[in-house]
């Protein structure tokens, strides 16, 4: 069979929801086949409606618009056919090309859950003019690279009650990992019947941590994805991989908790890869970086970078491209 390019554009009420995804039967906005690609778009927060000169009263105006939920617009979801549980999909990033505006925020005290909030009571908002032809965001005296990568992709959970956007888990979701760039695939365990994937909260550029609550939020003009279904592959937590790197995720209530789930995983997967279980660990304390994803999303999220070049053979996911 050969592959088709899909186009979805984001339509809200449509093709996109703000805040929320899954739920008892949500209604695919696109089908496709294992290794099909789609081209689609992703709005800003708040449906794309933060405009370029919104204050904090603006913002919080919207926010109450959409309470109990987050901000983040989520195109999908896409259903892949044939995905079950107990398979795992590799959503294959080819590119994320951002809108020419964004914006970064952090929410007044009472309202945020940035590491500093109590510092900056008042909250603030930060305009950036993003040039990706030049690959530089600027506000004011801020100028800095851009990374873009989607901060949220993920499928449908197992429940069938609606989650908000907000917090992120064995499904993927609201991740923030700025590795997820054009190049790598984010690999995910199946959930449900078709998987149900869902891509939103792009990012022009984001740290590790993400400490204030909030990245260079935008819109993304082009989002270009490969979707791939690894049958009989069983994951329990979100993977990366690209050219140089295999990356376990972890989450959990602490950071502690978080990086104990990613070390696991990673041993896990070198383990599963004929890797033996000691010199794994090895590895991973000699070779391995532990970084902190984020932790504003109430469910922090700590990730683990091993060097392809230090592993032996092919684990599972395997490299694309």
């Amino acid at each position: 069979m050969i592959p088709l390019v899909h186009g979805l554009p984001a339509v809200v009420g449509e093709t996109a929801r703000v805040g929320l995804f899954g739920g008892e039967d949500p209604q695919p906005a696109l089908c496709i086949d294992p290794g099909d690609e789609v081209v689609t778009s992703v709005l800003g927060p708040w449906a794309g409606r933060l405009a370029r000169n919104a204050s904090m009263a603006d913002l919080l105006r919207l926010r109450a618009e959409y309470p109990g939920v987050g901000p983040h617009t989520l195109t999908g979801p896409i259903e892949v056919t044939g995905a079950r549980p107990g398979d795992a999909i590799g959503v294959e990033i080819l590119a994320v090309v951002p809108e020419d505006h964004g914006v970064n925020f952090a929410l007044p005290a009472d309202l945020s859950r940035g590491v500093l909030a109590e510092r900056l009571a008042e909250g603030y908002v930060r305009h950036f003019d993003i040039d990706a032809e030049a690959g530089i965001a600027r506000s004011g005296a801020l100028e800095v690279p851009i990374a873009p990568f989607l901060g949220f992709v993920g499928v449908a959970p197992a429940d069938p009650e609606p989650r908000s956007s907000v917090v992120p888990g064995a499904f993927g979701g609201n991740i923030d990992l700025r590795l997820a760039t054009a190049g790598a695939t984010v690999w995910l365990p199946v959930h449900r019947p078709g998987a149900l994937l869902y891509l939103g909260d792009a990012h022009a550029a984001q740290g590790n941590g993400e400490i204030s609550g909030t990245a260079i939020e935008c819109g993304a003009r082009r989002v270009h994805i490969r979707v791939h279904r690894l049958e009989g592959v069983e994951l329990e937590h979100p993977r990366l991989t690209d050219a140089e790197s295999l990356v376990s995720v972890g989450l959990g209530g602490t950071l502690e908790d978080a990086v104990r789930v990613a070390a696991r995983e990673m041993l896990s997967w070198l383990s599963a890869g004929g890797m033996d279980e000691a010199d794994a660990y090895a590895l991973c304390s000699v070779a391995g970086n532990i970084s902190v994803t984020q932790v504003v999303n109430r469910t922090v999220g700590a990730h683990l970078t091993i060097p392809r070049s230090l592993v032996r053979g092919e684990p599972s996911p395997p490299a694309l491209g």
